[in-house]
């Protein structure tokens, strides 16, 4: 669908706004606002009414006997058309829309505008049902990762066994690349980083929140007095180089974590330095 039609759908899209009757949200009935398709079907009603006017302003200046105007058959139908608008969408056009589309008449006559807004008529509906998909999974996976929590044990998974701890990050990982192409995802992901709700918070920690807090408690304690508490990633090297480094077996904070994180932390490392050295990069 977006190869076939997204990159007409927003040509289309920039012609109503530039040539068509005023779109601005604010200068929209409430009936319209925030809904693409009744926008466009308003807009479509609303610059039939405005050409209708100018048709009968036209008429009237063109008449060379007074009066006889009142004789052509199409004569005030705009009176009509407004009504009809008011009775669907709670509100009339303004003569401030009605100059404003006067304004753009000539840029009218490059483009085909009863075209654009039909394009989008027809296909922004597909679209949208489109997107809506998208972000139902989108929600999905929230949902499924808020249910299972921290607790990679829940899929089965043994995180201090280097080759499930890999499949688990590897599947992690391509959702975490999928939802970073979206904004609003993108911030839901900073905050499971933050707030360590989900599996998507540990995913470079071995899926481990302890060893999460552990490596961010040396973090700030190394970090202390310098004005910014930061973690171990961002800050004091790469996690790949933490990982590499022999030393951090052997420390006191280290053998104080309970076996599993220590055993966690040993496959994350073994990983580093092999199998799993571009996924965790």
């Amino acid at each position: 669908w977006q190869s076939a039609h997204e990159h007409k759908i927003q040509i289309a899209q920039t012609v109503t706004t530039l040539c068509g009757a005023e779109s601005e949200p604010e200068k929209l009935p409430a009936s319209v606002r925030g809904d693409a398709l009744l926008t466009h079907q308003y807009l479509s009603d609303v610059e039939a009414y405005f050409e209708q006017c100018i048709l009968e302003e036209a008429q009237i200046s063109s008449s060379s006997v007074p009066g006889d105007f009142l004789l052509l058959p199409d004569m005030f139908k705009s009176l009509d058309l407004r009504k009809a608008i008011e009775a669907r969408y709670g509100s009339a056009p303004s003569e401030h829309g009605l100059q404003a589309w006067k304004d753009r008449h000539k840029w009218r006559r490059e483009v085909d505008l009863s075209g654009a807004r039909q394009y989008l008529l027809q296909h922004l509906p597909t679209g949208d049902k489109l997107l809506q998909q998208v972000r139902d999974t989108q929600s999905d996976f929230q949902h499924w990762a808020t249910h299972l929590g921290t607790e990679p044990l829940k899929l089965f998974i043994d995180t201090t066994n280097p080759k499930s701890l890999l499949y688990l990050q590897m599947i992690m990982l391509n959702l975490q690349i999928i939802y970073a192409q979206d904004d609003a995802a993108t911030a839901w992901l900073a905050e499971q980083e933050t707030n360590t709700s989900s599996l998507f918070g540990t995913l470079r920690y071995g899926f481990s929140p302890a060893l999460k807090h552990a490596l961010h408690q040396e973090a700030d304690a190394l970090l202390n007095g310098l004005g910014d508490v930061t973690n171990l990633a961002t800050r004091i090297g790469e996690l790949n180089g933490a990982l590499n480094h022999q030393g951090f077996v052997d420390k006191p904070w280290m053998k104080a974590l309970k076996q599993p994180v220590q055993d966690t932390f040993k496959a994350l490392g073994e990983l580093a330095r092999g199998a799993g050295k571009a996924t965790l990069e």
